[in-house]
């Protein structure tokens, strides 16, 4: 016996030392085998995890991602081959070897950030920050420019309507943030038409409406927050029962309390 690097005492024996195990112990075992299924009711079954089944060739299926997806779709627009991917991005990681890039496009493998930033640089792509988007409801009034006035005027067009936006918010620095996105305005565009006549703007030939572009607006969040905004599209009626219609918008003054 000797002592290991803590100090504790350690036994070495040689396999023939070691006695056989007893019969009664072999016979235990083998028919603990032919015993039939094991009762495994008291061990709670995960039901969280997917078993990834192999093809007939026995390869698993291939690893999908978003930096992957944009690398294959950047070299078949470029037209490019795995080769001459593999050139450009040794111009960023000498090490990089054309299997591995090759292996990381078809899914058989993963890269290192050095690598994947390799393969980005060589193809001009950059990773970006995606800005959160945020659902509140609240109110929108649409509002008629009145340049004959001194300053600028703005007169409201009817009532305030109901709506849902989608918020797309991007802070420039501290004190500055871009804002936008898509609201869906409960409104019938035909009484929208008959406000906006009775607010001073000029008929339109029969039959025809209001294009919601045409005007500005006032937004109040259900959160309190407010804004003017800039219609920039309207993408028109969308729902079956009461009408809504989609604008594409973006803020054009601070949006707060």
């Amino acid at each position: 016996m000797r002592k290991n690097l803590e100090g504790e005492w350690v036994v070495r024996r040689k396999a023939g030392e070691i006695p056989p195990t007893p019969s009664e112990d072999l016979e235990r075992l083998l028919a603990m085998q032919d015993a039939g299924d094991v009762d495994t009711s008291d061990i709670p079954e995960r039901k969280d995890r997917v078993r990834l089944s192999r093809d007939a060739d026995g390869n698993l299926p291939p690893q999908r991602g978003t930096i992957r997806d944009a690398v294959a779709s950047e070299m078949g627009r470029r037209g490019l081959s795995v080769y001459a991917l593999w050139k450009a991005a040794k111009a960023h990681a000498p090490t990089i070897s054309e299997t591995a890039v090759g292996e990381f496009l078809k899914g058989r493998r993963s890269l290192g950030v050095a690598l994947v930033e390799a393969l980005l640089s060589a193809l001009g792509l950059e990773v970006v920050h995606r800005p959160p988007k945020s659902k509140v409801g609240g109110t929108i009034q649409f509002l008629r420019e009145e340049s004959s006035a001194p300053g600028r005027l703005l007169i409201p067009v009817g009532e305030p309507h109901q709506a849902m936006f989608l918020l797309v918010e991007t802070p420039v620095d501290a004190t500055i943030t871009q804002w936008g996105g898509v609201a869906d305005v409960a409104c019938d565009i035909e009484q929208v038409t008959r406000d906006a006549m009775a607010a001073g703007l000029p008929p339109v030939p029969e039959g025809w409406v209001r294009d919601l572009g045409e005007f500005r607006a006032r937004i109040v969040l259900a959160d309190g927050r407010k804004g003017a905004i800039y219609i920039r599209k309207s993408l028109g009626e969308f729902a079956d029962g009461p009408p809504y219609h989609r604008l594409d918008f973006i803020g054009v003054s601070p949006l707060g309390i």
